[in-house]
């Protein structure tokens, strides 16, 4: 067993999502340390796992447009892990006096590392065998792998089943790890896959120690966070290759950051920065972060707008929507070159499509439900919503919580729209694809159900 966990393909993965992890702690201790310092330990590396991946992303994205693959050699990554290390080393020295790292979170991570070890090992040693993991996101990995130019692949009518339109964030990440190990391991690069899992877990429990801690003993919520997470259908998506789950956590990492943007009142200007960063990464994950991308950004401008004017807010965050551009450059470079999208020329709705919609709210009424695949987390989560919900409605705090609700709200709507313009048969997408979808917002109805109860109970 040790033979096959560290090989070398495994050690320099490890190495690969070693080095986004630090990535990401640097940005936010050079770029927002305030923000940083005021986070417990688990929250701290889920954030720093989001933006690493983010920067990261941007950056491997420049190196698609301008065809500069090859300057990331084996050699190059391992200095640049090298020098990154290093300024970990250095900024967290510097900082060490404020930044909040309890010996009791230490034993916790320790723990959680340990128990999903064995979801760890599986992810290094499942073949892959998902139809969208093989046939979108690794055979564009292997597409840019193997020739840096991929317009052939993506115009070629032999390829339509792979979704040659879909934003290729991912691919990009799994080509560079096949560059680094010269060659293709769909095994190994499944630990990239099952780090969002981990994370996902350190960002619920980092969540509720800080809105819970004082109530609660952290092996309450360490418990609570196991529940939540320990689903069957979370660990058969955390690592198979389809990036549904990935969505979520991104989806989940962005909702918090607008909640806390929404609350808190020091350093309140920080968080439209992390937000915008966070939606021009998520748009080059999935189609899906569209909607949730424009919701989010109307939000903001919205209660920044009604405080300090609409222009100000653009004028004070236009740096950061750049990064947006990777998103439009890819919807440019796939329309000019005729890259084709089963979506194009369907955005509006046939009238007798309309008839779909029972048939749409039946099917996601009963997923919500089925309790094989979520246990009672979804029905105890929405039963909390509603009941926290009336109390701050009568308590007239609910306008705080209201823009959350509308995010999750409009990115559902989002759904059912899709399955309106659809041309394909929406019965078989319905079914293939349903399950995908709620993993997708799961995070989001957990994350406001905690924070229902958390509004709930404060004074």
């Amino acid at each position: 067993m040790l033979n096959i966990l560290f090989n070398k393909d495994n050690l320099i993965v490890f190495s690969f999502v070693f080095f986004i992890q630090i990535l990401g702690i640097n940005f936010l201790l050079l770029f927002f340390k305030n923000f940083f310092k005021k986070n417990n330990l688990f929250l701290n590396l889920s954030y720093s796992w989001f933006f690493g991946n983010a920067i990261f992303s941007f950056l491997i994205f420049f190196l698609f447009v301008f065809k500069k693959f090859n300057v990331l050699s084996l050699n190059i990554f391992f200095g640049l892990f090298f020098l990154t290390s290093i300024l970990f080393i250095f900024l967290f020295l510097k900082e060490r006096k404020e930044i909040k790292l309890k010996k009791l979170n230490l034993v916790y991570f320790v723990f959680a590392l340990i128990f999903f070890t064995p979801l760890m090992i599986e992810s290094l040693t499942s073949f892959l065998i998902s139809w969208d993991a093989l046939a979108i996101w690794f055979l564009k990995a292997k597409a840019l792998y193997f020739d840096q130019n991929i317009l052939p692949f993506l115009k070629s009518e032999n390829f339509y089943y792979s979704s040659q339109a879909y934003p290729l964030g991912i691919p990009l990440i799994i080509n560079i790890y096949y560059r680094l190990i010269n060659k293709v391991n769909e095994q190994a690069i499944q630990f990239y896959f099952v780090w969002f899992f981990i994370n996902m877990s350190f960002l619920f429990f980092g969540l509720l120690i800080n809105f819970f801690e004082k109530s609660f003993s952290k092996f309450i919520l360490f418990l609570l966070t196991l529940t939540l997470m320990i689903s069957s259908t979370f660990i058969i998506y955390s690592h198979n290759g389809y990036v549904d789950f990935q969505l979520g956590y991104i989806f989940l990492v962005i909702f918090s950051l607008v909640y806390f943007f929404i609350v808190k009142k020091e350093n309140r200007f920080l968080y439209p920065k992390l937000i915008l960063l966070g939606l021009g990464y998520s748009l080059m994950i999935k189609n899906e972060a569209l909607p949730f991308s424009l919701i989010s950004v109307f939000i903001l401008l919205v209660i920044f707008g009604l405080n300090f004017g609409i222009l100000n807010f653009v004028q004070k965050y236009f740096l950061y929507f750049l990064s947006f551009l990777p998103f439009l450059y890819w919807e440019f470079y796939r329309r000019i070159n005729l890259i084709p999208s089963f979506l194009d020329g369907n955005l509006i709705p046939k009238k007798e499509n309309l008839l779909r919609l029972k048939v749409i709210f039946n099917y996601f009424f009963l997923e919500y439900f089925n309790t094989d695949k979520y246990g009672l987390n979804l029905i105890i989560a929405l039963f909390l919503i509603i009941f926290f919900g009336t109390i701050l409605f009568y308590k007239g705090k609910i306008k705080k919580i209201l823009p959350l609700f509308l995010i999750l709200f409009f990115q559902i709507i989002s759904y059912f729209y899709v399955f309106l313009i659809t041309p394909f048969p929406y019965l078989v997408q319905l079914e293939s694809s349903l399950e995908r979808i709620f993993l997708q917002f799961i995070p989001l109805i957990y994350f406001l159900a905690i924070v229902f109860v958390f509004e709930g109970i404060k004074d």
